[in-house]
């Protein structure tokens, strides 16, 4: 994938597939902050939290996804 398959892209083009991606939010208190590993499960985003489960994505009052990344490529360790 080049690099700018990795640029932030508008949420209304966000997968809504189960995909992991990472996304940008924003909202009146917060200048913005980037929540990494969320999809969107049919009515909200969530987060992947790993072996703790999954939970809603963290964001202040008011904060909406306006952005959002796919996930890089896992590195090659094959060498």
């Amino acid at each position: 994938m080049n690099a700018s398959a990795f640029a932030w892209q508008p949420i209304a083009t966000a997968p809504k597939d189960g995909r992991l991606v990472d996304l940008f939010v924003s909202g009146p208190r917060n200048d913005g902050a980037r929540q990494t590993d969320c999809w969107f499960n049919g009515y909200e985003w969530r987060k992947d939290y790993g072996r703790d489960g999954e939970y809603g994505v963290e964001v202040m009052i008011g904060d909406v996804p306006t952005h959002w990344m796919p996930l890089p490529e896992d590195p090659d360790t094959k060498e």
